[in-house]
């Protein structure tokens, strides 16, 4: 692949996005939700004051959002973000406008540079087998709960307050994802000691799927409450998996999209093959 200057230029936003959420979540806040905390904020100032490259640096916030047991330094916060903007400008224009996708390139930044830490030496635990040991039905209907909920939220957001405000769809998408992102890391743990740092987390993950262009992906909130309860259970079923690495809430949220959307079109195909009685 040829890269030009505007690919050169969306790597170093993603770098961008990457370090000071790194910094902010591992060494400047000090809440139960730091991640979410500190990658919504920089989606924040992205979509308010670098609109162009909003969507670059949200991306790379989400890289930021591991903890120091994966990145370890500010250092190796640019290689990752190097790294993530590579695979960013490698598959532009494929996918585009189906949320969770910007955390999906973040997480297989991350997956690939553990792997490759991993091959001069470097433990990384992927696994943390004690996290299972939380689910209960109460822990789900909650989780279930705070997916949809959250999921449509950011919708709403986006169509009733950004895109009326500012009249400007180049970052409605990552202004509702992290206003919805960083109300949650903020209430939810104040609310709830036992259950509010996982539901900020779902809440976030969430919000990637209700970042989903609509209408040409989605035309209706039913169809981003759909994505949300997919969110809900692929969050559960992963809760053990990978445990600090940022962008797995993003895959979440991008494989949900893509499950809603295939089902979708499956029923239309369907209805159009079925001769009415």
């Amino acid at each position: 692949m040829n890269y030009q200057k505007q690919d050169l230029l969306s790597i170093l936003a993603v770098v961008a996005g990457t370090v000071p959420t790194w910094y902010l979540n591992n060494e400047v806040l000090n809440t139960k939700s730091n991640a979410v905390v500190a990658s919504a904020i920089v989606g924040l100032v992205a979509g308010f004051f670098i609109k162009k490259y909003a969507g670059q640096i949200y991306c790379g916030s989400f890289v930021g959002m591991c903890s120091a047991m994966v990145i370890e330094s500010v250092a190796y916060s640019v290689v990752f973000g190097i790294v993530a903007g590579l695979i960013f400008v490698t598959w532009k224009g494929y996918l585009n406008g189906h949320g969770g996708k910007f955390g999906t390139t973040a997480y297989m930044a991350v997956l690939a540079m553990t792997i490759i830490l991993s091959l001069f030496g470097k433990e990384y635990n992927a696994v943390f087998p004690a996290a299972a040991s939380v689910i209960t039905i109460k822990w789900f209907v909650l989780v279930l709960a705070t997916g949809i909920i959250a999921t449509v939220l950011t919708y709403y957001a986006r169509r009733e307050l950004f895109m009326r405000i500012f009249a400007d769809k180049c970052s409605d998408a990552v202004l509702g994802s992290a206003l919805v992102g960083l109300l949650a890391g903020l209430v939810l743990p104040a609310v709830s000691s036992t259950y509010g740092t996982t539901l900020s987390l779902v809440a976030f993950s969430a919000s990637f799927a209700g970042m989903t262009a609509f209408p040409a992906v989605f035309d209706k909130a039913s169809h981003f409450a759909s994505a949300g309860v997919f969110v809900a259970f692929l969050y559960t079923a992963t809760v053990h998996i990978t445990p600090g690495c940022g962008g797995k809430l993003g895959t979440i949220g991008f494989t949900s999209v893509i499950l809603v959307k295939y089902i979708l079109e499956h029923y239309r195909e369907i209805r159009r093959n079925i001769c009415e009685a």
